[in-house]
């Protein structure tokens, strides 16, 4: 698997070539950075005292690394983890896999991925830098002020992190980005020394294996646009003119999802594995969905928008209805054959 940053890896995204691929790829995303915690024994008993808990459990743990210091790493570190998981398709949650899901990336989508990695891995980069430039004599010797401050007790292995070396600090941060084709069943026409039928053995494997995949991942799919509509659903029919609050990603998360930009296709289209009725499907449920995302935020909002959030409701539910399994344009016309 590379780490490395990739380079001259952006393809024309609209290519017939890209729009036919069903490769995907294994992928693991790494990302962390230090800021170690501990329980603070003083802290959890004055919250029993304040609170009159004594009975009950309590835990309170503090940073040892001022939070000021770590803002910025959070803030890249949860943009980069949102990213990869708007972008990548976990499998094995259907099938309720112990120790986790493996997350794949349809070859369409790895522009994006490639994209996003190249430019975040040089902020998180910097951001490393700065932090370990300024550590020894800026970042350690505060952060220990304020842990003496708070009068928290620190253990032999705590108390090390106040004599680590700039160096020693830099090991901590790690972001790494892995990746794995997977064979296509198209590979085991050029393998050597099997017997006809054992090749043909191997290509129904991987046919086999790549169909699940390809189920596994639209079913993802339509549970993501299933989620942000329903979201929509949910807020058009319980907003109160007064007081209540509206935000645009209500509308945004959907537009993410499934409206083209910069002459791109859509997220959720770059995300399809493979072709066929079920790709068609989901891609039909899409523009309706994109339909939605005309809808302007403001004027959805306070009295004067009642009718039109009934209409959006309406629409929204419909929606809904047909990602769970309603029936679609396609899905209509395929039992009309019969």
């Amino acid at each position: 698997m590379s780490t490395n940053v990739l380079t001259n890896q952006h393809p024309t995204p609209n290519t017939e070539e890209s729009n036919t691929s069903c490769d995907i790829l294994m992928c693991n995303i790494s990302i962390s950075h230090p800021n170690p915690k501990v329980k603070s024994a003083e802290a959890e008993r004055l919250i029993k005292s304040t609170y009159n808990t004594k009975d009950k459990a309590v835990s309170a743990e503090v940073f040892l690394i001022r939070d000021t210091y770590v803002a910025d790493l959070k803030s890249h570190v949860s943009a980069v983890r949102n990213f990869f998981t708007e972008n990548t398709i976990s499998l094995g949650k259907s099938q309720g896999v112990r120790g986790g899901t493996s997350k794949i990336i349809p070859a369409k989508n790895f522009w994006r991925v490639v994209e996003f990695w190249n430019k975040s891995k040089a902020q998180f980069d910097e951001l490393t830098d700065d932090f370990v430039n300024r550590w020894e004599n800026e970042i350690r010797p505060n952060s220990w002020d304020d842990i003496k401050q708070l009068g928290v007790s620190l253990n032999a292995s705590q108390q090390k992190w106040y004599s680590l070396s700039g160096a020693d600090i830099r090991s901590k941060f790690c972001y790494n980005f892995e990746k794995d084709p997977v064979a296509n069943p198209r590979v085991v026409s050029n393998m050597q020394g099997l017997t006809n039928e054992l090749r043909a053995s191997l290509e129904a494997e991987l046919e086999e294996k790549q169909s699940q995949r390809a189920q596994e991942a639209y079913k993802e799919l339509r549970s993501r646009l299933n989620d942000v509509v329903v979201k929509l659903r949910d807020k058009m029919l319980t907003y109160n003119p007064t007081g209540g609050k509206i935000s645009d990603s209500i509308i945004t998360n959907i537009e993410k999802l499934v409206s083209p930009k910069d002459g791109n296709r859509s997220l959720i289209e770059d995300l399809c594995v493979g072709e066929g009725q079920e790709k068609d499907t989901i891609l039909e449920l899409a523009q309706e969905a994109n339909l939605l995302c005309h809808y302007d935020v403001d004027s959805l909002k306070g009295e004067d928008g009642e009718h039109m959030r009934k209409n959006v409701a309406e629409e929204a539910a419909n929606l809904v209805e047909k990602i769970k399994g309603g029936d679609t344009a396609a899905e209509i016309n395929n039992m009309m054959k019969f």
